[in-house]
Protein backbone atom coordinates (compact mmCIF):
# COMPACT_ATOMS: atom_id res chain seq x y z
CA UNK A 1 0.00 0.00 0.00
CA UNK A 2 1.50 3.34 -1.02
CA UNK A 3 1.15 6.41 1.42
CA UNK A 4 0.51 9.67 0.16
CA UNK A 5 2.14 13.02 1.91
CA UNK A 6 -0.18 15.90 2.38
CA UNK A 7 0.82 19.38 1.50
CA UNK A 8 -0.73 22.27 2.33
CA UNK A 9 -2.66 23.34 -0.65
CA UNK A 10 -5.73 25.52 -1.24
CA UNK A 11 -8.43 23.72 -3.31
CA UNK A 12 -7.33 25.48 -6.40
CA UNK A 13 -3.15 24.66 -6.28
CA UNK A 14 -2.05 28.07 -4.90
CA UNK A 15 -0.60 28.12 -1.64
CA UNK A 16 -0.38 30.83 1.51
CA UNK A 17 3.07 32.21 0.52
CA UNK A 18 1.91 32.48 -3.37
CA UNK A 19 -0.79 34.77 -2.54
CA UNK A 20 0.75 37.39 0.08
CA UNK A 21 3.50 37.97 -2.60
CA UNK A 22 0.41 38.45 -5.36
CA UNK A 23 -1.00 40.99 -3.14
CA UNK A 24 2.46 42.64 -2.08
CA UNK A 25 3.27 43.19 -5.58
CA UNK A 26 -0.62 44.74 -6.54
CA UNK A 27 0.11 47.04 -4.05
CA UNK A 28 3.32 47.96 -4.94
CA UNK A 29 2.03 48.63 -8.56
CA UNK A 30 -1.36 50.53 -6.95
CA UNK A 31 1.36 52.85 -5.44
CA UNK A 32 3.52 53.32 -8.55
CA UNK A 33 0.23 54.18 -9.99
CA UNK A 34 -0.93 56.71 -7.67
CA UNK A 35 2.25 58.38 -7.64
CA UNK A 36 2.24 59.02 -11.40
CA UNK A 37 -1.26 59.89 -11.51
CA UNK A 38 -1.13 62.69 -8.74
CA UNK A 39 -0.26 65.80 -9.11
CA UNK A 40 2.84 67.10 -6.46
CA UNK A 41 4.80 69.81 -5.73
CA UNK A 42 8.13 70.28 -7.19
CA UNK A 43 10.49 71.66 -5.17
CA UNK A 44 11.91 75.23 -5.94
CA UNK A 45 15.35 76.79 -5.29
CA UNK A 46 15.79 78.65 -2.04
CA UNK A 47 15.14 82.38 -1.87
CA UNK A 48 18.22 84.69 -2.13
CA UNK A 49 18.99 86.31 1.36
CA UNK A 50 19.62 89.22 1.68
CA UNK A 51 22.91 90.84 1.75
CA UNK A 52 24.27 91.57 5.56
CA UNK A 53 24.41 95.54 6.03
CA UNK A 54 27.09 96.72 8.94
CA UNK A 55 25.73 99.42 10.69
CA UNK A 56 28.66 102.08 11.73
CA UNK A 57 28.06 104.82 14.79
CA UNK A 58 30.17 107.79 13.88
CA UNK A 59 30.49 110.73 16.38
CA UNK A 60 30.66 114.06 15.35
CA UNK A 61 31.97 117.09 18.04
CA UNK A 62 31.48 120.09 17.00
CA UNK A 63 34.58 122.98 18.10
CA UNK A 64 33.83 125.97 19.76
CA UNK A 65 34.47 128.18 17.24
CA UNK A 66 31.84 126.19 14.66
CA UNK A 67 29.33 126.31 17.16
CA UNK A 68 29.80 130.67 18.19
CA UNK A 69 29.47 130.88 14.27
CA UNK A 70 26.42 131.95 12.91
CA UNK A 71 25.14 130.47 9.65
CA UNK A 72 24.49 132.74 6.48
CA UNK A 73 21.62 134.80 6.87
CA UNK A 74 18.82 134.67 5.06
CA UNK A 75 17.01 137.15 2.85
CA UNK A 76 13.70 138.77 3.95
CA UNK A 77 12.48 136.83 0.54
CA UNK A 78 14.13 133.64 1.48
CA UNK A 79 12.24 133.99 5.42
CA UNK A 80 9.13 134.73 4.44
CA UNK A 81 8.49 132.80 0.86
CA UNK A 82 4.50 134.30 0.96
CA UNK A 83 5.93 137.55 0.75
CA UNK A 84 4.53 139.56 -1.77
CA UNK A 85 7.16 141.02 -5.17
CA UNK A 86 8.14 144.42 -5.36
CA UNK A 87 5.53 145.86 -8.51
CA UNK A 88 6.79 148.97 -10.03
CA UNK A 89 4.04 151.65 -9.47
CA UNK A 90 2.55 152.95 -12.41
CA UNK A 91 3.58 156.17 -14.24
CA UNK A 92 0.53 158.45 -14.69
CA UNK A 93 0.02 159.70 -18.41
CA UNK A 94 -2.40 161.90 -20.49
CA UNK A 95 -4.66 161.02 -22.74
CA UNK A 96 -3.35 161.02 -26.40
CA UNK A 97 -5.50 163.80 -27.71
CA UNK A 98 -5.32 166.10 -31.58
CA UNK A 99 -3.04 168.49 -30.09
CA UNK A 100 -0.27 166.45 -29.76
CA UNK A 101 1.60 165.53 -32.56
CA UNK A 102 3.20 162.53 -31.00
CA UNK A 103 3.49 160.42 -27.66
CA UNK A 104 6.58 159.78 -25.95
CA UNK A 105 7.11 155.64 -26.09
CA UNK A 106 7.10 154.89 -22.34
CA UNK A 107 8.44 151.30 -21.22
CA UNK A 108 6.99 151.37 -17.51
CA UNK A 109 3.72 150.71 -16.54
CA UNK A 110 1.14 153.47 -16.69
CA UNK A 111 -2.34 155.12 -15.70
CA UNK A 112 -4.14 157.26 -17.84
CA UNK A 113 -4.72 160.86 -15.89
CA UNK A 114 -6.14 164.27 -16.73
CA UNK A 115 -3.37 165.90 -18.55
CA UNK A 116 -2.80 168.59 -15.72
CA UNK A 117 -1.98 165.71 -13.37
CA UNK A 118 0.27 163.62 -15.88
CA UNK A 119 4.30 163.31 -14.88
CA UNK A 120 7.19 162.27 -17.09
CA UNK A 121 10.61 160.74 -16.36
CA UNK A 122 13.26 162.51 -17.70
CA UNK A 123 15.51 159.27 -18.05
CA UNK A 124 13.26 157.07 -19.64
CA UNK A 125 13.13 159.43 -22.80
CA UNK A 126 17.16 160.06 -24.26
CA UNK A 127 17.76 162.80 -25.89
CA UNK A 128 18.19 162.56 -29.58
CA UNK A 129 21.82 163.28 -30.83
CA UNK A 130 22.46 165.77 -33.39
CA UNK A 131 24.35 164.86 -36.41
CA UNK A 132 25.95 168.10 -37.58
CA UNK A 133 25.59 168.83 -41.37
CA UNK A 134 28.80 168.18 -43.51
CA UNK A 135 30.86 170.60 -44.50
CA UNK A 136 32.24 171.50 -47.64
CA UNK A 137 36.50 170.51 -47.32
CA UNK A 138 38.94 171.62 -50.15
CA UNK A 139 41.64 169.28 -50.18
CA UNK A 140 45.09 170.03 -48.65
CA UNK A 141 43.36 173.68 -47.50
CA UNK A 142 41.64 174.90 -44.27
CA UNK A 143 42.24 172.82 -41.19
CA UNK A 144 43.74 169.52 -39.85
CA UNK A 145 46.58 167.80 -41.50
CA UNK A 146 45.54 166.09 -44.96
CA UNK A 147 48.35 163.83 -46.57
CA UNK A 148 47.90 163.34 -49.85
CA UNK A 149 46.68 159.26 -50.91
CA UNK A 150 48.88 157.12 -52.69
CA UNK A 151 48.58 156.94 -56.53
CA UNK A 152 48.33 153.25 -56.73
CA UNK A 153 51.36 151.99 -59.59
CA UNK A 154 48.93 149.29 -61.63
CA UNK A 155 46.07 152.18 -61.50
CA UNK A 156 49.03 154.53 -62.70
CA UNK A 157 50.63 151.79 -65.28
CA UNK A 158 46.80 151.51 -66.72
CA UNK A 159 46.17 155.04 -67.01
CA UNK A 160 43.37 155.17 -64.46
CA UNK A 161 42.22 158.47 -63.40
CA UNK A 162 39.24 160.20 -61.63
CA UNK A 163 37.61 162.22 -58.70
CA UNK A 164 36.55 160.74 -55.72
CA UNK A 165 34.33 162.29 -53.26
CA UNK A 166 34.49 161.16 -49.78
CA UNK A 167 32.16 162.34 -46.58
CA UNK A 168 33.78 161.87 -43.15
CA UNK A 169 33.18 162.34 -39.23
CA UNK A 170 35.82 164.06 -37.41
CA UNK A 171 35.39 162.65 -33.30
CA UNK A 172 35.66 164.82 -30.45
CA UNK A 173 39.76 164.32 -30.13
CA UNK A 174 40.23 165.20 -34.28
CA UNK A 175 40.14 161.66 -34.91
CA UNK A 176 38.74 160.34 -38.35
CA UNK A 177 35.35 158.23 -36.55
CA UNK A 178 33.94 156.92 -40.22
CA UNK A 179 34.31 157.63 -43.85
CA UNK A 180 32.41 156.36 -47.00
CA UNK A 181 32.77 157.43 -50.77
CA UNK A 182 29.42 159.86 -51.76
CA UNK A 183 30.75 159.67 -55.11
CA UNK A 184 33.10 156.96 -56.17
CA UNK A 185 35.00 156.59 -59.60
CA UNK A 186 34.84 153.72 -61.66
CA UNK A 187 38.56 152.44 -60.44
CA UNK A 188 38.29 150.19 -57.17
CA UNK A 189 41.81 151.08 -56.70
CA UNK A 190 41.93 155.14 -56.57
CA UNK A 191 38.11 154.47 -54.43
CA UNK A 192 40.62 152.41 -51.90
CA UNK A 193 43.19 154.35 -51.81
CA UNK A 194 41.84 157.94 -50.84
CA UNK A 195 39.33 155.86 -47.89
CA UNK A 196 42.52 154.37 -46.59
CA UNK A 197 44.49 157.62 -46.15
CA UNK A 198 41.44 159.92 -44.88
CA UNK A 199 40.63 157.09 -42.28
CA UNK A 200 44.26 156.36 -41.67
CA UNK A 201 46.00 159.65 -41.76
CA UNK A 202 43.95 162.35 -41.88
CA UNK A 203 43.86 164.47 -37.90
CA UNK A 204 42.09 167.17 -36.71
CA UNK A 205 42.41 169.79 -33.92
CA UNK A 206 40.36 168.08 -30.85
CA UNK A 207 36.58 170.17 -30.99
CA UNK A 208 32.92 169.16 -31.45
CA UNK A 209 31.80 166.69 -33.70
CA UNK A 210 32.16 167.85 -37.41
CA UNK A 211 31.32 166.23 -40.90
CA UNK A 212 33.40 167.01 -43.70
CA UNK A 213 32.81 166.39 -47.65
CA UNK A 214 35.79 165.97 -49.76
CA UNK A 215 37.05 165.88 -53.40
CA UNK A 216 40.11 164.16 -54.21
CA UNK A 217 41.24 163.73 -58.48
CA UNK A 218 43.52 161.89 -59.36
CA UNK A 219 45.53 163.22 -63.03
CA UNK A 220 48.59 161.69 -64.32
CA UNK A 221 51.53 164.00 -64.99
CA UNK A 222 53.85 163.60 -68.10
Amino acid sequence: MKTFASTDHDANGISGPGVFTLVLWLGCLLVGGLGFALPYAHPGPPPAQPLPVKAEMIDVKLTEEQQASPGPSQSSSEADPLAKPQIPQPIPVAQPSPAIAFALPVKVPVRIVEAPHAAYSQSSVPAPTATPAPQPLTFGEGEGRQPAPEYPPRARREGQEGAVTVRFTVAEDGHVAAVQAIGPCRWPLLNESVLRVVRERWRFSPGPLRVYDVQIRFVITQ
